[in-house]
């Protein structure tokens, strides 16, 4: 088919036209006028009746982990992993004794083969105690990570029983304490997305007497059992034979 042979304007010579230069790229009329560009799809307009509210997960969670569920569960943890080592941390405490009796001047194989005993069991406590601890701070983890999700259920739950469609875990933006390190001003910066927010917007009061918890002063530490503390006891110091 040739173009010399379609009558100008016609249906049949706009649409040859357009398979040549390419779908979207030229606009032509039946009567010849010059091509336009595409109009661009226009914004999408943002969706009726959306509701925005704010909550600090960060300082709920902290108060809901120091609770009486949540300590008891880590002292548990706690005193379970104390009971592996106990033995251990016995053994060479006597062991330490029996060292102690065998005099500070005392060459003998006996003396000897104790002191060679007691550096072994000394390095296979520390090596328990050390897997123990991990084992404490990754339960402590888990755990605030369990207070976490329970805060995140319940403020989800209480957001869209009041008509709200979005929730927004933020700190408050008008907390001016200045940040102690370059990691707290960091971890500052990214707790408070939300820089401005209707007062009434903010759920974290509301939330606070859902749980029944009392809300703590803002510059209150959080409540949190320390990583791995007494989950291990101290190895003992290696005696010198017949010191004191």
């Amino acid at each position: 088919m040739s173009f010399s042979r379609l009558p100008f304007g016609s249906a049949a010579a706009v649409l040859a036209v357009a398979a040549v230069a390419g779908a979207g790229l030229l606009v032509l009329s039946p009567v010849g006028a010059i091509a336009q560009p595409a109009a661009a799809p226009a914004a999408a307009a943002p969706a009726s009746g959306s509701r925005v509210a704010t909550v600090d997960v960060y300082k709920i969670s902290a108060r809901l982990v120091g609770t009486d569920i949540y300590t008891k569960k880590m002292e548990a943890r706690r005193d379970e992993l104390k009971k592996r080592i106990d033995p251990m941390d016995k053994e060479l405490r006597d062991l330490a004794d029996r060292l102690k009796a065998f005099g500070p001047d005392n060459k003998s194989p006996e003396a000897d083969a104790a002191a060679k005993m007691f550096q072994a069991k000394q390095q296979d406590l520390l090596k328990l105690s050390q897997g123990l601890d991990r084992e404490m701070d990754t339960f402590v983890t888990l755990t605030n990570f369990e207070a976490y999700q329970q805060v995140v259920r319940e403020a989800q739950a209480l957001a869209k029983a009041k008509g709200f469609t979005y929730l927004i875990a933020s700190r408050p933006s008008d907390d001016t304490t200045p940040p102690s390190s370059a990691g707290a001003f960091m971890q500052s910066i990214m707790s408070r997305p939300v820089l401005m927010s209707p007062a009434d917007a903010d759920l974290t009061a509301e939330l606070f007497k859902l749980l029944k918890l009392e809300e703590a002063p803002s510059s209150a530490p959080a409540a949190a059992a320390p990583a791995g503390q007494g989950a291990a006891p101290a190895a003992p110091a290696a005696p010198t034979p017949g010191g004191k």
